[in-house]
């Protein structure tokens, strides 16, 4: 399994960054073409595809990815279930986008959600495709498909933005994309799904999946209208500051979380029979996870000040303190998802659900309490949402784990806590005395990389033996 899943991984964090990389380029190209109020149609349309497209989904591919033994006719129904879903959701949006449209005072509205809102249907076509490979750890074709798809639609993109197509660079672009990342998977997939439905499969997938598709639209819900109450009560100044801190800090990491999620789970699914080997190869994972958490984001905490001044500017100077403190929330993300991967391996959609509901409520009453006292005490509340989430999953996890509690989780943390932090704060504290901010954080960088293998050479000894042997040939 450890195999498997490192490689799984590593083409994982490639698909991720070569995605996100190439979707940051045209984002700014993007912005330079386009109006605020032209991005302001685009955030709304995105977001209501976002929302379609969990619908659509319905907690379905997650119940294929963890079932023992799908059989063909379990596939052939997710397929046929998510494809009838898209297509009815698509129509409500076609039918609605004329009264959203008018309501928003925004006539290009309407035509911009129907056009992107063929993505709902496209997607639809691939969840099955991309459940088979997740299923098998295959998740190089998935980077292959998702790169490619991601470059040919830049070109797409930026083809169009030097035409002055404006804001429907932005919507062919997104269409080509997904037609083409869909194309390659269905070119490489073992089985491919057909039209049919069975009563049976359908019962037994979305018993599981309907509360997953519950906690994934009120997940999609509260981040969107917390923001919202965020932009009422404090002035843009201070939105702009937090939502740009946040895209550097949390983002970064929760782009990783993201990554393991999807490869842990199917690794994780294999085993669940084993209860002893699962609880090993889970503490392993939470281990190792516990050490690039903490390790990534102190990374980014020491060296936000050269970083923020490197990338953004001068005029973002007040965001490199705030990312330090969202840092911390941060490093708990990565472990929630091993928590969560471990209720939805063992079919637990309703405990998973009613935590998600619970977690949800305090996040809200410590928010409310973070903007009623003031805008630094509102940061630091999302480290005690962090903590909450994470001691709630792994309080309910933890029972499913042989021998492995939720405080031999916080032992963990706390094991590598000081040699980590004390990394990070010398990473922090050494000054090279140039003039360069790209300089200066290259060296952070170095010293960094250099001080982390050592602390991994000491805690690993199968590292430290693979290290010495490359050496020695």
């Amino acid at each position: 399994m450890n195999r498997r899943f490192s490689k799984g991984l590593g083409w994982g964090i490639i698909d991720n960054i070569s995605g996100t990389g190439i979707n940051f380029i045209v984002g700014i190209l993007l912005a330079r073409a386009l109006s605020p109020e032209e991005f302001s149609v685009i955030g709304v349309s995105m977001l209501l595809v976002t929302i379609s497209n969990i619908i659509s989904d319905g907690g379905i591919s997650t119940a294929l990815v963890r079932k023992t033994a799908p059989t063909i006719a379990d596939f052939n129904t997710a397929f046929t279930v998510n494809l009838c879903a898209s297509i009815g959701v698509y129509c409500c949006l076609f039918v609605i986008a004329p009264y959203l449209s008018q309501g928003l005072d925004t006539p290009i509205l309407s035509k911009v959600i129907r056009s992107l809102g063929v993505i709902i249907i496209i997607s639809a076509l691939s969840i099955v495709p991309k459940s088979q490979l997740t299923r098998d750890i295959n998740f190089s074709t998935q980077a292959l498909a998702s790169s490619s798809s991601s470059i040919v639609g830049a070109i797409v993109a930026l083809t169009l933005i030097y035409k002055g197509y404006g804001i429907w660079s932005f919507v062919v672009q997104q269409i080509v994309r997904q037609t083409i990342y869909t194309l390659v998977l269905w070119s490489v997939i073992k089985h491919i799904p057909r039209l049919g439905f069975s009563s049976h499969s359908a019962r037994n997938l979305f018993s599981f999946g309907s509360r997953l598709l519950i906690a994934g639209l009120i997940d999609a819900f509260y981040n969107n209208v917390y923001f919202y109450f965020l932009g009422k009560t404090y002035n843009s100044h201070h939105l702009g500051l937090y939502s740009r801190s946040d895209q550097f800090s949390v983002g970064l990491v929760a782009n990783f979380a993201l990554v393991l999620q999807r490869v842990s789970l199917p690794a994780l699914a294999q085993i669940k029979h084993d209860k002893i080997q699962f609880s090993e190869n889970f503490k392993q994972l939470y281990n190792k996870t516990t050490i690039f958490a903490l390790l990534f984001s102190g990374f980014i905490a020491a060296t936000s000040d050269n970083f923020v001044l490197l990338l953004i500017g001068n005029q973002w100077k007040e965001s490199i303190i705030i990312i330090k403190i969202l840092a911390i929330s941060a490093l708990f993300q990565p472990l929630i998802v091993l928590y969560q991967n471990v209720l939805q391996v063992y079919g637990k959609s309703k405990l998973y659900l009613n935590i998600e509901v619970a977690r949800k409520l305090i996040a809200i009453v410590l928010v409310s309490i973070g903007i009623a006292t003031s805008f630094t005490f509102l940061l630091f509340t999302f480290t005690g949402i962090a903590l909450t989430s994470w001691l709630l999953y792994g309080h309910y996890a933890s029972k499913h784990l042989n021998n492995n509690n939720l405080l031999q989780g916080a032992e963990i943390i706390f094991k590598h806590l000081l040699p980590t932090v004390l990394i990070c704060f010398l990473v922090y504290k050494i000054e090279f005395s140039t003039s360069s901010h790209l300089v200066e954080f290259i060296l952070q960088s170095i010293v960094f990389m250099v001080l982390s293998t050592c602390y991994l050479l000491v805690i690993f000894p199968a590292f430290r033996t693979k290290i010495t042997s490359r050496i020695s040939f």
